[in-house]
């Protein structure tokens, strides 16, 4: 049996996804300023890379935070669930990547592919984590 979202639930989720992919732009282009940086003063494209992944992850991580307007008393419980969801949902746009590769065999519609499908993966996974409860599943 299906439930139905009310319509106040429904535009809160779409509110969500728009923030989150807000705060995404955000960790984006600071990621991007920071490998631009790192390249600059040390070209190393690896330690580049990986700084500016860590300085885009935190961004968007930080901006996503302000703009929901979560607690403070959840930060650790949410930079947790925040970055997990997001690995996964990285994992799954690779692979959505490399079939679309594979298969469409055009980069860019590989790319939009892979970052729609991680996207959303990210999005829905952290919305559902956040809003479960572990110590019910204690019981």
């Amino acid at each position: 049996m299906k439930t139905e979202l009310p319509k106040q639930g429904k535009l809160a989720v779409f509110k969500c996804f728009v923030l989150f992919n807000l705060a995404s732009v955000v960790g984006f282009l600071l990621g991007t300023a920071s490998f631009t940086m790192c390249m600059f003063l040390f070209p190393n494209p690896t330690f580049a890379w990986l700084f500016a992944n860590g300085v885009g992850g935190i961004s968007h991580f930080g901006a996503n935070y302000i703009m929901q307007r979560q607690t403070k008393d959840k930060i650790a419980k949410n930079f947790i669930v925040f970055n997990a969801t997001g690995m996964v949902g990285f994992l799954i746009s690779s692979a959505m990547f490399g079939f679309a590769i594979v298969y469409i065999q055009d980069s860019t519609a590989a790319w939009l592919l892979g970052s729609a499908v991680g996207t959303f993966t990210h999005f829905v996974l952290n919305e559902r984590a956040m809003k479960l409860n572990i110590e019910s599943l204690k019981h």
